[in-house]
């Protein structure tokens, strides 16, 4: 009996001895374990102020890429990250950052959504968006001031939302990037309060409308974004070098060779696509990579086994570098989920060219057209977990059984490897696609926060009158005014607009075309100025000055009225100094007797100035709008939407102009002439008032379906100037042979009366005569179009309606 416990023993023993051998020999073949498959970038430090370090990329002029964006987000310390630099520090120095200044883009994570699939998400918003990352603060008094300081900023919000900023009472643009599954109870309050349900999968947005349907909430809109990852390919040639991976991809064999990552993910379905694998010894070798060491996987699918399968290798924690060898080495991506947010492996496996073989229910089946750029595979019924609260609309997860993964296996092989390689390729086809997409996207939400919080005349004109009266009440002196508004002729004969707040000392210049922001100068320093939270005084000396901002930049003598420019990028300061004066001296030298500002000028950061003179500055191109929304109108027939592919037909019900153009600003009733679309005792229509698209929707007297469309010029000498955006939109007036003749917002009724001719049916209304120092308006209609002609033949608006 002794002797049999030393025998089995022994055998134990020698086992153990083989396993750990083995284990061992695995590590030395397949490099050292790492915990992250992302390698921290090295970035200089700049500099250090107030405890905190500021990181800039090693490419100061692309800035941060997606990888070291994707790094610096999962470094699981706590950073404030832009596009072109990111700050490490305590609670408290990124809290002051993050108050000192107002990104038109802001989001806030805790650390748990640092995770690389959250990160994956929000570098794309970085990087194509301009938005910055920041904390969740743990002290509540960071956002409630940031709500105070910025409210005309956009925040965006993952899975991990701020739920003070959705506070009903603060009235800020939350925009929300949810996972539609993770959506749980407690949180579909935020569809009530949020602006914009931002999707990155098509189930996101058809779930989202249904439950705001059901609900009968009309203020939150939704907007499928599409969605991408980082190049795994680009990175893969980058790390491994352009001869390895060219060969790697080209070689005509990866197709044969199949490769599943779950990462650290149990909704994978690994355990099925294992044993599906168990039972077929001459299928080609699987290669499955994760985060669990490979004796694990011993211990769990090896049971009873008396060696392991020739055609299954198991790895675990790679570098980033391996794991780009045997993504980019083996063409068949096995990707059977039973659940995604989104799916950024999946993602993965199309950028790197890959034949994908996935689940074919939502979203893993957004990424696959079935039999064109990969293969979908069977499931079985979903069932609801007891967090979700849109199960009513969307249920997941799904299991994927054993045999449903053998038969689209069996499907592939019986594919030659140039048809697996010709879905590999579509497959990448399909990734540049969505990624443009997303980017496009993107772009434009860059532009609509730009000009939410910076650009618009409108925010420009509350924001001066706000001032004003608030001066007034300070003062105590009712003879103080709010400000008048100047026309003055460009060059060009175009308008230039100058908003004029002498009560306030301030003016401001806004570009006639699309009527954004050009300039603001500071004439009068009634109004305490700060930089960042620090107060520069009310009489600015060039010694504060330079102290709060550093000789960083040459100073400029204008000729001509001798006045010295100081000029940063965003702003300037002038000075006047004694005659004969050098520039080089006075920043060299300021004296205790330094000289004071007499204006302030701000402007563009982003503006290429030749010099930091006067004329250059005032000059500046305004923040950049071409991303913004087109509207195409199509007289007699409706508009169309390119940049979300929608239109809006007359006859539309009233549902789809919610969905595609969301909550007007404001609705209210008018009776309409039917002919001329001026006030008369006729009938009562309901007008939907899209201001920040210079947009009336004009709906029927049920107010169920579209009648007519009002697009407004916003011309400067119309009765309404200033109550709406300048539309953005082109309209095909006539054919000339195989060209077109398009108007927009800017064009003139003589450009109008060329293409159309003349008309009899014309009227003037005189009503608005005793508001405007300009006088009333004249109608002129022709076959579906009215258009309102102001002073200077100016088109101030164009009514349209079906024939």
């Amino acid at each position: 009996m002794k002797l049999i416990t030393r025998i089995i023993t022994l055998l134990l023993l020698f086992s153990l001895y083989l396993f750990v051998t083995s284990f061992f020999q695995y590590t030395r073949e397949h490099g050292s374990l790492v915990p992250s498959p992302h390698q921290s970038p090295s970035f200089p430090f700049a500099s250090k102020h107030f405890g905190s370090e500021i990181l800039y990329p090693i490419n100061r002029t692309s800035g941060f890429s997606l990888e070291e964006l994707l790094d610096l987000c999962h470094d699981g310390e706590s950073l404030t990250i832009t596009r072109n630099w990111a700050i490490r520090g305590s609670e408290e120095a990124l809290a002051d950052n993050y108050l000192a200044s107002c990104f038109p883009l802001e989001a806030s994570v805790n650390q748990a959504g640092r995770s690389m699939g959250h990160c994956s998400d929000f570098v794309q918003y970085i990087y194509h968006a301009n938005a910055r990352l920041t904390l969740e603060f743990k002290d509540k008094a960071v956002f409630e001031t940031k709500a105070k300081v910025c409210p005309r900023s956009t925040y965006l919000h993952g899975e991990f939302v701020q739920r003070y900023l959705f506070e009903p009472k603060l009235k800020l643009r939350n925009y929300w990037l949810p996972n539609v599954e993770q959506i749980d109870w407690g949180m579909l309050p935020l569809y009530e309060t949020a602006s914009r349900v931002l999707c990155k999968t098509k189930i996101t947005c058809v779930a989202s409308q249904a439950y705001l349907r059901d609900k009968k909430i009309l203020s939150t809109q939704t907007k499928f974004m599409s969605h991408s990852s980082p190049d795994a390919r680009k990175q893969g040639v980058e790390l491994l070098g352009e001869k390895k991976a060219s060969s790697l991809m080209q070689d005509s064999k990866r197709f044969d060779r199949f490769y599943h990552a779950y990462g650290k993910s149990g909704r994978k379905n690994t355990d099925d696509l294992l044993h599906c694998w168990y039972g077929h010894p001459k299928w080609p070798k699987l290669t499955v990579v994760g985060h669990h060491p490979p004796w694990e996987f011993v211990r769990k699918h090896y049971r009873g086994m008396k060696h392991l399968p020739k055609n299954i290798e198991i790895l675990s924690s790679v570098s980033i570098q391996k794991l780009r060898e045997l993504q980019l080495s083996h063409g068949v991506h096995l990707c059977p989920s039973q659940q995604e947010g989104y799916g950024h492996y999946i993602n993965e496996a199309r950028a790197l060219g890959a034949l994908v073989m996935t689940t074919d229910y939502p979203p893993m089946n957004e990424f696959v057209e079935d039999g064109i750029s990969g293969i979908l595979m069977n499931h079985e019924p979903p069932y609801p977990e007891s967090h979700q609260g849109l199960q009513q609309y969307f249920v997941s997860p799904v299991r994927v059984a054993t045999d449903s993964i053998c038969a689209a296996v069996e499907k592939v092989l019986k594919m030659s490897l140039d048809e697996r390689h010709q879905m590999g390729i579509r497959a990448r086809e399909a990734y540049e696609r969505d990624t443009n997409e997303m980017i496009t996207n993107l772009k434009e939400l860059e532009s609509e926060a730009n000009t939410f919080l910076l650009a618009t005349l409108q925010a420009t004109m509350a924001a001066l009158r706000t001032l004003a009266t608030n001066q007034r009440n300070s003062s105590g002196s009712p003879s103080l005014r709010t400000p008048k508004v100047d026309l003055v002729v460009s060059p060009k004969g175009e308008y230039d607009i100058v908003l004029d707040a002498k009560t306030v000392g301030i003016c401001c210049r806004v570009e006639p075309k699309d009527q954004t922001l050009r300039l603001i100068e500071i004439t009068s320093f009634a109004l305490p100025l700060s930089f960042k939270g620090q107060e520069i005084g009310s009489a600015p000396t060039l010694r504060a000055i330079l102290k709060r901002f550093g000789p960083t930049y040459p100073g400029h003598i204008c000729p001509n009225s001798g006045d010295f420019v100081l000029g940063y990028p965003g702003i300037a300061f002038v000075f006047k100094v004694p005659e004969g004066s050098s520039a080089d001296l006075l920043l060299a030298t300021p004296s205790e007797k330094s000289p004071v500002a007499t204006r302030i000028y701000l402007f563009n950061p982003a503006a290429s100035l030749t010099s930091v003179s006067i004329e250059a500055i005032k000059s500046a191109a305004p923040v950049e709008l071409n991303t913004r929304t087109w509207i195409h109108a199509v007289p007699g027939r409706g508009l169309t939407f390119p940049s979300s592919s929608t239109s809006i037909p007359f006859n539309s019900p009233a549902q789809d102009v919610l969905m595609i153009l969301g909550q007007p600003s404001d609705i209210f009733y008018k009776t309409l002439d039917t002919a001329t679309n001026a006030e008369s005792g006729d009938r009562e229509y309901p007008v939907w008032n899209y201001f920040q698209l210079g947009l009336d929707v004009v709906m029927d007297v049920t107010g169920s379906m579209v009648e007519r469309f009002v697009l407004h010029c916003n011309t400067p000498t119309h009765y309404s100037f200033g109550r709406y955006v300048k539309a953005r939109f082109r309209m095909l007036l006539s054919h000339d042979g195989d060209r077109g003749h398009l108007i927009d917002a800017s064009s003139s009724y003589n450009t109008v009366q060329k293409l159309l001719g003349p008309t009899q049916n014309h009227m003037v209304y005189n009503k608005a005569m005793g508001s405007s120092p300009f006088g009333g308006s004249e109608f002129f209609a022709y076959e579906g179009l009215i258009f309102e002609v102001v002073e200077g033949n100016q088109v101030a608006s164009v009514v349209m309606f079906r024939v």
